[in-house]
């Protein structure tokens, strides 16, 4: 099937001398290719059948809504042989509103369920061939499921803390690459000389205009509540061609779209995570297109006719994919003023420039698009790494002057620990969403999910602390299980040796506070300190002296512990991280449930009013 005017898309972006029609693909490259296996899909217009063919399966069947795709495969489980030919020997129109588009397509989907459902596709009289390429007919009609999944998945972690992929940078990069490299290069493979028809990107903005309305008629066919009604497109294109309801799911989405980029965007900076700005990139792609998709549904209502004629179209869809420059010509195109004969400028048509320029034209082309592509691309990343620089703000440092943070709010020098529990030590994973900022003081929080696991909560400063004085004003949280902690930490994740000296409160008895330190990875000095009060009743000061020869811990300003250089271990000696978590502890550890006892399940929060830093002076610091 050929069109002699602009579809909706082409129209509505004002870009059909550089795109091709949105159908071109299936129509110029796909049914082609299925001639090779005898699955072509009958559509009606634009095809002759055999009348003998016909007669022998009953002739047109009246079952489904789609009766020339069902007849098409009576006459291919008959044994007749069908082919699809890439040649314009009638034109038609398209579809000429968005009602009008949408009934076509939920025709389409329910017609090609229905008559999949009652194909048999499996009896014997169908090869492997045409059941994979039928099957692919189905499945394709199931887009709005993976599209609004798509879209839904990124919002789910920074709007309700869903996690919906586990996975590493290695492992997100060897799976998601692959699979973007594949789906073009599968694309390019079936258009065969018709490359440029193949576009990934584009097929998403065909999809996603569409995901809304198709989600529940496909939904509702596949358990089978039917629709035999027939409306044929051009009445569909009659009456009531565009109604406000039509932009409501996509409002919706741009809402939800900006409210989970701010909140992402926030949640990146909170906890400087790599991982997050590659959830931001995914949310800044969804922004883009819901968007794109409200701009759409707006002025796809009074579409321009454009005739372009005798199969005209521009084939050089891969080299027109809407970069954002383009999105700002949309929004602004009403207040563009254009030269009379614009729209009537000539576009080079690249498929006939790939079958029948010479070698040193194409040779001279493909350079021109390289250098364009490059230099996008290269943009782009330099634009990410840009961002990348802003979000994790500069290098660690190792801090030599004093430091306050009175922890009322949210401070860039704090980093919020999200990650799952790699060490039998604990048994919580940490999340950042259970630290807050509210009434003067942070709040590390702690609870049992419904799956059983535990989260707990953690926060570091950026920089790293050496030689000095620190200080602490905290309330730890009481209950069995729960260990609350201000400590200096440094380790294999710094590249350094794991060198850490510890304030830990065991929770199932706050009236002691556990000191220790560890040198290289060596630990076992804990000193229990008994307190005459009980620590999660009231806030407290609590802190230590960290010299080259001693550590001096104190409660409250009083010195009551100290070790010395002596000691058979050494003392910690690098500079580490400031660090505040609640954790639970897990009892299969020996140990550790005889010092905070077995967690119970109930949640638990510790507080922290300040914290602070003071350098030694003199040789020493």
């Amino acid at each position: 099937q050929a069109f002699y005017t602009e579809d909706l898309y082409q129209s509505t972006f004002r870009v059909g001398k550089r795109i091709p029609n949105e159908q071109d693909q299936f129509y110029r490259n796909l049914q082609p290719c299925r001639s090779a296996v005898n699955a072509v899909i009958c559509c009606g217009s634009n095809s002759v059948t055999l009348r003998k063919a016909l007669e022998e399966v009953g002739f047109f069947t009246e079952e489904t809504i789609t009766e020339d795709f069902a007849t098409g495969l009576k006459i291919q489980k008959a044994g007749y042989q069908s082919r699809a030919i890439d040649r314009t020997l009638a034109e038609g129109t398209t579809p000429e509103n968005m009602r009008s588009l949408i009934r076509q397509r939920e025709r389409w989907a329910r017609g090609t369920i229905q008559t999949l459902k009652q194909a048999d596709l499996f009896g014997r009289d169908f090869t492997w061939s045409q059941r994979f390429n039928h099957i692919a007919s189905l499945s394709c009609w199931y887009f709005p499921f993976e599209r609004l999944y798509l879209f839904i998945a990124p919002m789910l972690y920074p709007l309700f803390r869903i996690v919906t992929v586990h996975a590493n940078y290695l492992q997100m990069f060897f799976h998601w690459l692959p699979m973007l490299i594949l789906s073009q290069l599968g694309m390019m493979l079936i258009a065969g000389r018709n490359k440029n028809l193949s576009s990934v990107r584009w097929a998403f903005v065909y999809e996603f205009s569409l995901a809304p309305f198709l989600l529940l008629p496909v939904l509702k066919e596949t358990v089978g509540m039917r629709k035999s009604k027939f409306e044929v497109t051009g009445a569909a294109s009659k009456a009531k061609p565009w109604r406000w309801t039509y932009t409501i799911p996509f409002l919706v989405m741009l809402a939800l779209a900006v409210i989970s980029f701010g909140r992402t965007l926030q949640i990146l900076l909170y906890t400087r995570g790599f991982m997050y700005l590659l959830l931001l990139i995914w949310q800044v792609v969804n922004l883009y297109f819901a968007l794109l998709m409200t701009i759409f549904i707006f002025r796809v209502r009074d579409p321009k006719e454009k005739i372009l004629g005798f199969d005209n179209l521009a084939h050089n869809l891969s080299n027109s994919y809407l970069p954002v420059y383009d999105l700002i010509r949309i929004i602004l195109d009403p207040l563009i003023r254009r030269k009379e004969g614009y729209e009537d400028e000539v576009v080079l048509d690249y498929s006939v420039l790939y079958s029948y320029a010479p070698r040193s034209l194409r040779r001279k082309w493909f350079r021109r698009r390289l250098r364009r592509n490059l230099t996008e691309y290269g943009i782009l990343a330099l634009v990410l790494l840009l961002f990348t620089g802003v979000v994790r703000g500069k290098s660690p440092a190792l801090i030599q002057e004093p430091v306050f943070e009175d922890l009322s709010r949210y401070h860039r020098s704090l980093v919020l620990s999200n990650w799952k529990n790699p060490d039998v030590q604990f048994l919580s994973d940490f999340s950042d969403r259970y630290v807050t900022f509210e009434d003067g003081e942070m709040r590390l929080y702690m609870d049992k999910n419904l799956d059983g696991t535990v989260t707990g909560s953690e926060t570091q400063t950026w920089d790293f602390f050496g030689y000095g004085t620190y200080s602490v004003v905290m309330k730890p949280a009481a209950g069995a299980g729960v260990n609350s902690s201000f400590f200096t930490y440094t380790g294999p994740k710094d590249k350094n040796p794991w060198d850490e000296i510890d304030i830990e409160f065991p929770g199932r008895d706050t009236t002691t506070v556990q000191f220790n330190y560890y040198r290289n990875g060596v630990g076992k000095h804990e000193y229990l300190c008994h307190l005459d009060f009980d620590a999660a009743e009231d806030f407290h000061a609590y802190g230590y002296e960290w010299r080259e020869d001693s550590i001096t811990w104190f409660v409250d300003g009083k010195a009551v512990h100290t070790v010395t250089a002596e000691e058979k271990d050494g003392l910690p000696s690098t500079p580490g991280h400031i660090m505040m978590n609640l954790w639970a502890g897990d009892t299969r550890v020996p140990g550790m449930e005889e010092w905070l006892g077995k967690y119970s399940g109930k949640p638990a929060t510790a507080y922290y009013k300040e914290f602070s830093y003071t350098p030694l002076d003199g040789k020493d610091g």
